[in-house]
């Protein structure tokens, strides 16, 4: 902590500096962690290509989620028997810890400056953990690519980063928190798993689909999704990734060109992104023929749409 978050020297990369105050968005004038999050959902909603229905759905999920996050990551700093200090307190007074492996560093200061309320739970890291979860939740996968931007008057305007997943702009967000120094790890974290909580319970309660009006995502959408086939083509074995917009088992069927079943692989998924491998072979253990085979997915045995696979092949 006295390194990653310290305004002292420049300790830090060029990369984490940049992160940091990308996702940081502290200072007035700016729109505050929220109103980055509600951009990063508006580019990936309007990616996706959804319906006003949809938007109505995905947006007022948004609202709940950050929302709930705000009242519960203060009830966390302020409601609970919980008081942790901030770095700069920690660190300057480092010797009324009762541990006599810490010293004191009086001249430390952060990267950014501290706020003047209780560093435990992080809120940035709860909003990015609400919004990542509800994503993936909402959409049904965890990688995408799309440029963001940020209004944090420390970088130059019109600052973006590419961010290729959820996860990606979660982990990002939790760690600018430690880069700028204004907060210790462990904030960051629960703050994340608390997000994550929120979503949850309010993708599964609160705006349900109503039939026939459901048009949502996952009533439109395949329920499992192939992402990505590796090698294609392949000398035999393979690996295939599924998006799945639900946990459950994934059925992963391997078929030749005449449409015959020539093995069937399960396993336990989860939300979003999941990997199952295929040793090459058929059900009774021998060797495919060289040729295209094709690849389907299925949840909790229930076949979906045919489209939703994809063709590899397989050379010898």
């Amino acid at each position: 902590m006295r390194l990653y978050g310290s305004n002292q020297g420049d300790p830090q990369s060029t990369l984490q500096r940049e992160i940091a105050f990308f996702w940081a968005n502290d200072q007035d004038g700016t729109s505050k962690p929220p109103g980055q999050l509600c951009q990063l959902t508006k580019i990936v909603s309007q990616m996706q290509g959804l319906t006003l229905v949809e938007n109505a759905r995905l947006f007022g999920l948004l609202g709940i989620c950050l929302g709930d996050a705000g009242i519960a990551c203060w009830s966390s700093k302020y409601d609970t028997d919980l008081d942790f200090w901030r770095p700069v307190t920690a660190i300057g007074e480092a010797d009324t810890d009762g541990n006599p492996q810490t010293q004191p560093d009086l001249d430390w200061t952060p990267l950014s400056f501290t706020p003047n309320f209780p560093g435990y739970t992080s809120g940035h890291s709860t909003f990015g953990g609400s919004n990542s979860q509800l994503m993936r939740r909402f959409f049904g996968f965890d990688e995408i690519t799309f440029d963001l931007q940020t209004e944090d008057p420390h970088l130059d305007a019109g600052w973006t980063r590419t961010i290729h997943s959820f996860t990606q702009a979660e982990e990002e967000n939790r760690d600018s928190r430690i880069w700028l120094g204004v907060h210790f790890r462990f904030d960051c974290e629960q703050g994340v798993e608390l997000g994550h909580h929120i979503a949850d319970w309010a993708y599964d309660n609160y705006l349900r689909p109503i039939e026939p009006l459901t048009s949502s995502v996952i009533g439109r959408r395949n329920p499992v999704q192939l992402l990505t086939i590796a090698p294609n083509p392949t000398q035999g074995a393979a690996k295939f990734r599924f998006a799945l917009q639900a946990p459950g088992t994934l059925g992963v069927g391997i078929y030749d060109a005449s449409g015959r079943e020539v093995s069937l692989l399960s396993k336990s998924a989860t939300i979003g992104s999941n990997w199952i491998e295929w040793d090459g072979q058929t059900a009774d253990h021998r060797p495919v023929s060289p040729g295209v085979y094709f690849v389907r997915g299925s949840l909790n045995g229930q076949p979906v749409d045919p489209k939703s696979g994809g063709r590899f092949t397989v050379l010898r």
